[in-house]
C-alpha cells in the first residue's frame, strides 16, 4: 500500500484500544500485536460481497482461513458497499442465510463474525467507483468530502467490534500522488491527516474521542507493499 495510512480503532469503553508505539501496533496492555493477515477480496467489487462464495460455504472459508495460522483479514471494500446496495454471485444452496443481506448489512455481519471468531480486521477503503483503483482518493464523480464522509461511517458502525484495528485509508495512492509536496489536490499526506481529523467533524464520531491514527512517513513505489 503506497503511503498507506491507518485509521486506528480505538473504540467503545469495552473494546480492545490499539496505538503504534516504536513503528509496531500495540493493545491495551501495551503487549504488541502480531498480524498474520490475508486478503479477502470482494466488496470493493460489483459482487458488492466477499468472492468464493459462488462455491463455498462462508463458514468453511473463515475456517479455512482460520486453519492456515492466520490471524488478520483486510477487507477491501468502495462506497457502494458502504451504502448498501444488491449483492451478487452468492451461491443460494451455500449460502442461504446470506441471500436477505444488502452489501451493508452482509458487511456488517462479516465484520462481526470475523472478530468474534478471534480475528484482526483492517478495513480498506479501496477503490471509489468499486471497479478500478484511483490515482488519487477523490475523482471526479467522488469528492474529498464524500471519502471523508464514507471513512467517518465505517468508524462509527463499526466503534463497538473489538477485532476492527483500523481502516486503510485509500489503498495504493499513486501517478499524480504526492508526498509533502504541499499540493493540496495531491498531496497523499496532508490528505490522510485531513481525513483522520474530519471524522471529528462529523456528530457520529463524537462519542469516541479516543480514535488515533497512524500514518507511516514513508513511500514505496505502487508495486511494493
Amino acid at each position: 500500500m503506497l503511503c498507506s495510512a491507518m485509521l486506528g480503532a480505538l473504540l467503545s469503553m469495552n473494546a480492545i484500544a490499539y496505538s503504534a508505539s516504536g513503528g509496531r501496533i500495540v493493545d491495551a496492555q501495551n503487549r504488541v500485536v502480531q498480524l498474520r493477515g490475508v486478503n479477502w477480496f470482494g466488496f470493493e467489487t460489483e459482487t458488492h460481497a466477499p468472492h468464493g462464495l459462488w462455491a463455498r460455504a462462508w463458514q468453511d472459508m473463515l475456517s479455512q482461513i482460520e486453519s492456515i495460522g492466520a490471524n488478520a483479514i483486510r477487507v477491501p471494500l468502495c462506497p457502494a458497499t458502504i451504502d448498501g446496495v444488491a449483492t451478487r454471485g452468492l451461491d443460494p444452496a451455500l449460502n442461504a442465510d446470506l441471500l436477505d443481506m444488502d452489501s451493508a448489512q452482509l458487511l456488517d455481519h462479516f465484520v462481526r463474525e470475523m472478530s468474534a471468531r478471534g480475528f484482526y480486521v483492517l478495513l480498506d477503503h479501496h477503490r471509489p467507483d468499486c471497479e478500478r483503483i484511483s490515482p488519487l482518493w477523490y475523482t471526479q464523480d467522488y469528492s474529498e468530502s464524500a471519502w471523508i464522509a464514507d471513512l467517518s461511517e465505517l468508524a462509527r458502525r463499526f466503534r463497538d467490534v473489538s477485532g476492527v484495528i483500523g481502516i486503510d485509508l485509500k489503498n495504493e495512492p499513486h501517478g499524480s500522488a504526492t508526498w509533502e509536496s504541499g499540493r493540496v489536490a495531491t498531496d497523499w499526506n496532508r490528505a490522510a491527516e485531513r481525513a483522520a481529523e474530519g471524522c471529528f467533524l462529523y456528530s457520529s464520531c463524537s462519542a469516541y474521542q479516543s480514535i488515533c491514527c497512524i500514518f507511516r512517513r514513508r513511500c514505496y513505489v505502487w508495486t511494493n507493499h
